[in-house]
Order: C-alpha cells, then sequence, then structure tokens
C-alpha cells in the first residue's frame, strides 16, 4: 500500500478512518476477535527464561514468563504448568488482580534440566478458576540446551569414527550441508570438513562448538588447531572461518579469529571442489585466549563458518590448554626473502612467548640446507603472550635454490629451563641465491641442467613450476610453465637470471623468445607473464612487460588440448628496454608466471645487451659514418634531433644531389643512399636551428 496509492490517495483513507462516522472505532476495535466477549482467557506471551535458543550450564534454571490477561474479567487467579521433555512438573497456582489486557511477569518454582537439548512448554489454565475461553493462547514453547562442562586440556584429532565427538557439539540453523568428519587428517586418520563449494546459499552459519570448559583459575588459554583450504578465486565468494569464545556458557561472544579469502587458505585457490588437501597444504594456526572473557571459570569456544558458496575448509588437531611455564614459539621466518643476493643472508624471525611467565634468554639454531646446526643464545626477554623479533648474524651462503631449517630451545625462565611443547619450535623456508655474471647474457637451456648455473628458483607452493623442456625455438631446450596441468589458481612461480653487472653503458636491451597458447575464451581469466626488475634485490620490484590473454599468446586461436611449441612459427620474438636502469647496476631480472590454468608458456633464447656508443657521437652529438662508402652512409644522432631542419647533400662540383627536410620529426638514425651516383668527394649538410650549419665530409668508391 505505501507504493500502490498516490500521497493525496493516502490523504484520503487516513481522513476517512479519523473522521467517517462508520470507520471511526476502527482503530480502537480489538481487532479479530470474537463478537462475544471472553470473559475469561488467561495467557503465555513470552518465556523470558530460559529464552528459546539458549544455552544453560547448570542444571537448575528459575522460569521467568509473561502472563496476560486476554478476557474481560480481571484475571485473580490462575494454574501454570511447565512441563520438560514431555513431563510435567507439579503445577504453580498465580494469585494477584490483573486487568484486561494488561501483562505481569511472574517467576515460576526452579526446576532441572537434562543434559542435551530440553524441551519446555508453559502452559496456563483455569484463569480465575474456570474454563478458559481461548485455549488456543495458553501455552508458549522454550528449545533450552544444558551442557555440562569438561576439562583442560581439550584436544581433539577427530580420530574416532562418532561425530561430533565427545565434549562438542554442532549447530545447523539452516539444516543443509554443515560441520562432518573424513578422512583422512592431517597425518591423521580424520578430520573436520564443511563444505562449501556446494553450498550455495550465502551468509549461513554453521558452528563446531565445545562445552564449556572449566579453566580452573588459569588466566590465559592457548587454542591451536591445524587448517587446510583453498579459497574460490571470485570475488564475493569468499567464504569465512571465526573462532569465538564466550564467558557465559555460549550466549554471548568475543571473536578472537577470523579470515577469509586469501588470508585463510593454505594452498592458493582452485575453481575447483577442494577435496584432498596434500601434506604441504596444512597450517597451524595459533590463538591466545586472555582478559574479562577468563573471568567466569569457564569458556566456551566455537569454530565458526560463514558460507559465501566458496571452497572446502578442513580443521584438525584442536589442543586448548593452558599456557605452559615456559613455551617459546617460532612464528615465522621474515627473512631471507624469497630472493636474496650475496655471499651471506642476516636472518630475523619472529618469536612468541607462549607461557605465564616472562622468558629472559632462549636458544636459536638454524641449518642451511644438509650442513651443520649452529647454536646461539640470545639474551632477550619477551614478556608472557608477547612476540619479539630476534636478529641472527650473517650466515654464509652459496648461490642456487637453498633452505633454511631454524629452532629454537631452552627458553630461561623464573621458574626453570627447557621448553614444554616442541611441537611449535621449528620452521623451514626456501629461497633462492642467484649467482652474478657481466653482461651480455645469453641462455638457451639446452643444457640438460635445471635451472641453469647462477639462475635461482622460485616455488612458494612446492608444486608445478618452471622447468625445462625439449622443445625450443631452433635448439633442443626452453623454459616453461605447464599451466595446463597447475590446478592452483593465482600461484605465481619466479625464474631469476643471475645478477648482472655493466658499467659505461648507454643502454640495456632484453629479449627472448615467446610461446604461449590459451585455452579459455576471451574474458576468462588468463594466465600472466610478467618480467620483473629489481635493484635492490627483491626489496622492491618495477614490472617491465606484462602480457595475458590475447597479448600473451602466439596462436591466433585457443587450443583445448595441451600446447607444445613444434614450429618457429608459433614463437615470436619480445624486447624490453631496460636502458632506465643504466646507471643502477647491478640488476636481477625476473620472470614472473601467474597461473589461471589456462595452456603452457614457453620462454627460450634470452639475451640481456647493453650498447656503449662512440665517444665522439656522446661528444659532438652525432657521427657520420661511414666516411669512406659504397653506396650509402648513415647520419646518427646521440639523441633525437628535434632541432634538425634539413639535411642536403652536394657533390664536389656544389651541386645538390639529396636533400630532406623535418620539422622535430628527424629520426635519430637516418640512412642516406646514393647508389648510382659517380665516385668522389661529398659534403654533407646540416642545418640546425640552434648552431646554423654542419658540414661533414665523405668519400664514395
Amino acid at each position: 500500500c505505501m507504493l500502490l496509492f498516490t500521497v493525496q490517495q493516502a490523504i484520503r483513507m487516513e481522513n476517512a478512518l479519523n473522521f467517517a462516522p462508520d470507520r471511526t472505532g476502527l482503530k480502537t476495535s480489538q481487532g479479530c476477535q470474537s463478537l462475544v466477549a471472553i470473559s475469561n482467557d488467561a495467557s503465555i506471551a513470552l518465556i523470558a527464561t530460559p529464552a528459546n535458543g539458549s544455552f544453560v550450564c547448570t542444571p537448575g534454571s528459575t522460569p521467568q514468563v509473561t502472563l496476560t490477561n486476554n478476557g474481560s474479567n480481571a484475571l485473580t487467579s490462575v494454574r501454570i504448568t511447565v512441563t520438560i521433555n514431555g513431563v510435567a512438573q507439579a503445577p504453580y497456582t498465580w494469585t494477584g488482580n490483573l486487568a484486561p489486557n494488561n501483562s505481569t511477569t511472574v517467576t515460576l518454582p526452579a526446576i532441572s534440566l537434562a543434559s542435551g537439548i530440553n524441551n519446555i512448554m508453559i502452559a496456563t489454565s483455569l484463569p480465575n478458576g474456570a474454563a478458559d475461553g481461548n485455549p488456543a493462547n495458553d501455552s508458549k514453547t522454550s528449545i533450552v540446551t544444558y551442557t555440562t562442562n569438561t576439562t583442560l586440556p581439550v584436544i581433539e584429532g577427530f580420530e574416532s569414527n562418532t561425530f561430533p565427538p565427545a565434549n562438542w557439539m554442532v549447530r545447523n540453523p539452516n539444516n543443509d550441508f554443515t560441520w562432518t568428519r573424513v578422512t583422512p587428517g592431517r597425518a591423521s586418520l580424520g578430520a573436520m570438513f564443511i563444505n562449501n563449494y556446494d553450498f550455495d546459499a550465502v551468509n549461513n552459519i554453521d558452528d563446531f562448538r565445545s562445552l564449556p570448559i572449566q579453566t580452573n583459575g588459569a588466566t590465559a588459554l592457548l587454542l591451536n588447531f591445524d587448517l587446510a583450504h583453498k579459497y574460490y578465486p571470485t570475488a564475493g565468494f569468499h567464504d569465512t572461518l571465526s573462532v569465538l569464545v564466550s564467558s557465559d556458557c555460549g550466549n554471548t561472544f568475543q571473536t578472537v579469529y577470523k579470515k577469509w579469502g586469501a588470508d585463510l587458505a593454505t594452498a592458493g585457490s582452485s575453481d575447483n571442489p577442494y577435496v584432498s588437501p596434500q601434506a604441504a597444504d596444512w597450517r597451524t594456526e595459533n590463538i591466545s585466549i586472555s582478559g574479562p572473557v577468563m573471568s567466569t571459570g569457564n569458556v566456551v569456544v566455537v569454530f565458526r563458518n560463514s558460507s559465501r558458496f566458496g571452497n572446502n575448509i578442513f580443521i584438525d588437531n584442536i589442543n586448548i590448554l593452558v599456557p605452559a611455564p615456559r613455551d617459546l614459539q617460532l612464528m615465522a621466518i621474515v627473512s631471507p626473502e624469497a630472493i636474496s643476493c650475496g655471499a651471506t643472508i642476516s636472518p630475523r624471525i619472529e618469536v612468541r612467548n607462549q607461557s605465564q611467565e616472562t622468558v629472559s634468554s632462549f636458544k636459536v639454531g638454524y641449518q642451511i640446507d644438509n650442513g651443520a646446526i649452529v647454536m646461539q643464545t640470545f639474551n632477550q626477554a619477551i614478556n608472557p603472550l608477547q612476540t619479539a623479533i630476534v636478529n641472527l648474524p650473517a650466515i654464509p651462503v652459496s648461490t642456487g635454490n637453498r633452505t633454511i631449517r631454524i629452532f629454537t630451545a631452552d627458553p630461561v625462565s623464573p621458574g626453570g629451563t627447557g621448553d614444554a611443547n616442541l611441537l611449535n619450535d621449528t620452521l623451514i623456508k626456501a629461497f633462492a641465491v642467484p649467482g652474478t655474471t657481466s653482461a651480455p647474457l645469453t641462455e638457451s637451456f639446452i643444457t640438460a641442467g635445471f635451472p641453469p648455473a647462477n639462475w635461482a628458483l622460485v616455488n612458494p607452493d612446492n608444486s608445478i613450476t618452471w622447468t625445462r623442456h625439449g622443445n625450443g625455438n631452433g635448439n633442443s631446450g626452453a623454459a616453461y610453465v605447464n599451466t595446463f596441468n597447475y590446478n592452483g589458481i593465482g600461484q605465481r612461480d619466479l625464474l631469476a637470471l643471475p645478477l648482472v653487472n655493466y658499467s659505461g653503458v648507454d643502454s640495456v636491451k632484453l629479449s627472448f623468445d615467446l610461446a604461449a597458447a590459451s585455452f579459455r575464451a576471451p574474458g576468462q581469466p588468463m594466465d600472466t607473464l610478467e618480467v620483473l626488475v629489481t635493484t635492490d634485490c627483491g626489496n622492491t620490484y618495477t614490472s617491465v612487460y606484462k602480457k595475458w590473454g590475447n597479448e600473451l599468446r602466439t596462436l591466433t586461436a585457443g587450443q583445448n588440448t595441451e600446447f607444445f611449441p613444434t614450429a618457429s612459427a608459433q614463437w615470436r620474438k619480445e624486447a624490453v628496454d631496460l636502458t632506465q636502469f643504466v646507471n643502477q647496476s647491478p640488476i636481477l631480472v625476473l620472470f614472473r608466471m601467474t597461473n589461471n590454468k589456462e595452456n603452457n608458456v614457453f620462454i627460450d633464447n634470452i639475451n640481456l645487451n647493453t650498447i656503449t656508443l662512440p665517444a665522439l657521437l656522446k661528444q659532438q652529438g652525432y657521427l657520420v659514418l661511414p666516411t669512406v662508402f659504397q653506396s650509402s652512409f648513415t647520419i646518427w644522432h646521440y639523441r633525437q634531433p628535434a632541432n634538425l631542419k634539413y639535411v642536403n647533400i652536394f657533390n664536389a662540383t656544389g651541386q645538390l644531389v639529396w636533400s630532406r627536410v623535418f620539422n622535430g620529426n628527424a629520426n635519430t638514425t637516418m640512412q642516406v643512399d646514393l647508389n648510382g651516383k659517380p665516385s668522389g668527394m661529398y659534403f654533407v649538410r646540416m642545418g640546425y636551428s640552434d648552431r646554423g650549419d654542419v658540414v661533414e665530409k665523405v668519400i664514395k668508391h
């Protein structure tokens, strides 16, 4: 009605309701009630306590209800009966004086609840000792869950076939896909899983909820769990995983963890259903629980999935425990970065004190590849549940693909020495150290080793990456990424040239041969090839080349079978000007492939060349060469000669034999063809607007 009528029509109707003699009573009418007044009609309008859908942590509850008098007589007494799971309790008789159409709050005798779900019905009868004239409104129902407590530590690895496991509950309000058990887990028999890929509704909530956990006076808890997830690679389809904690038996919560999309993902993205996490896909998440939520002596922990029709989430090895007296966790290897230059690295790590005592000192050990383990002591204080950055001294490394393993050990606190949790002490990180060379650089990938000597490879997801293939352009080798079979979406793989030195050059040029095919139609996500240059060893990058889709492919039509180049016509020469880095030697050039599961991309015959111009050219601004020629010679300017007005060529007798006029459009180089002219001396006269005429002599023989 709000939209169906005009403003004036609405005013007309309102006036009729307010002033028409036959309608003024409608606003105070009793509506759909019987035309015959009901003398005695009592109802339960609301069960306030325990509220419908609530959780309670004690078996005893004192119900509170809203009693309403819907009859025409004042209500002076009514019988109220509580029925729990079909068993009626002793009736309670309320007495008072409740006027018609009024309500009052009634507190009933305490009741006892059974463990689990309780169906509580509260009903009225015998208003004023008489029959109720409208039994349809006598009762209300409240579904209440009584949860018994559990104790620390809470450890759940989903090894049993029973789901949900003991001490946990699943809440599935929409009765659709929800948390369930799958096999296997992370090096275990089972894990917990939710099918977001087929969950076509959005913003639906599914909870995996613990029983109330008795904290026994602890001021902090540690929660860690293993996670595996690939996000769906389209905006708007990113599921959210949250962890919430409650101190009031799960009726109100605070969020202690919330991630979605790329932040939640442990193995990149995929537009296919993620059904089988690999060993490298899993990541351990660590959460600290402290503050006011610990004040009541018990906490409830909830893992909450909010579906966005994205992709599946796996959880395993949930641990909730009191921080140990000493537990120093290695959170991250901050550096080295994926690419590291030079003969040494200076690692930086992030550590967290997961214990209840201040750690005053600790040891850090490291190992490069399979080399010797080196231990060092750090006298660095870290307060409870706080993080710190630790800088290790310089470590020598050799060129190539390297790994570094770092671990913490022997934390010292006022309570003693030693780490109570050895499972979170160690991390391993792969990095690449390119070698150094001098320009020019050429590479055709004809030798079997890959990457070539002094080159470096970065493969963040430890999956398909740059490798060598025998189909090159005019040779038996090329570098390629097998994107046709690369399931991960948006994964980036780097192939780094050696660090290139040069000096005193005037320009730097990069060229390479490219062969690429597309699979999907234009407009769909495409593989992307990019060339990056860094002058500070990977701290910052400049993109100098970036192509995808139709611009990248060298085949004119899409190809729905796996592409391997078999003819020179399937290759294209690409040229990139790197002269902007002419004064920034050394430079590191990288090929970066971003996968969108299209078709294979090949590169070959890479050349990085520098050009040094003649000193006289730079000194006077031009050169005419060769000075002795057979049919033609070249006029070469150091920079584009915007002020060049004309070039005239005269023979020895002063006759004009060749002429050009310019208006700011002269090229840096121009060829003068005197084929057919007689041998002898010729004069080259160049006229400039800023310096007049310049004359040079050349000889034709």
